[in-house]
């Protein structure tokens, strides 16, 4: 049986072999704080005491007073693919964030990829045609 959850820091430590599959870098000081920060979230999925999938998420305190999650890179393990864990696993990212309070949550995801809209035909949702414009600081002289 697949076990949802909120990470903690002994399991930030069992990440690496799923975050180099996914060519993620890989820092444990720094995964560590990132689950210390209240409005940070790193959800995982772990089959016994190995993870099989990770997604992050952030919190945002709206001026209204409202708490939007907003869901980023959501990843099950290709050993696990096609058996239902990313829809399992999206649930209780949702029914969590429904949990905590929030009014709403929002995936970053690409539409254009054909596990994404197989996992989305499965939520009721709405599309949102956004334009989002990324500042990169790396570049900077």
């Amino acid at each position: 049986m697949i076990l949802y959850k909120l990470a903690d820091a002994y399991e930030v430590e069992l990440l690496k072999p799923i975050f180099t599959e996914n060519a993620l870098s890989y820092d444990i000081n720094t995964l560590k704080q990132f689950i210390k920060e209240p409005t940070c979230q790193l959800y995982i999925a772990l089959d016994d005491d190995r993870v099989i999938g990770y997604a992050y998420a952030y919190l945002q305190l709206h001026p209204d007073g409202k708490i939007m999650q907003h869901i980023y890179n959501l990843f099950v393990a290709k050993s696990h693919r096609r058996q239902g864990i990313a829809s399992e696993f999206l649930s209780f990212i949702l029914e969590d964030a429904y949990q905590i309070g929030c009014h709403e949550s929002w995936m970053s995801a690409d539409p254009l990829n054909g596990a994404v809209r197989r996992l989305m035909s499965k939520f009721k949702h709405e599309p949102l045609e956004q334009r989002i414009f990324r500042f990169n600081y790396r570049d900077r002289s």
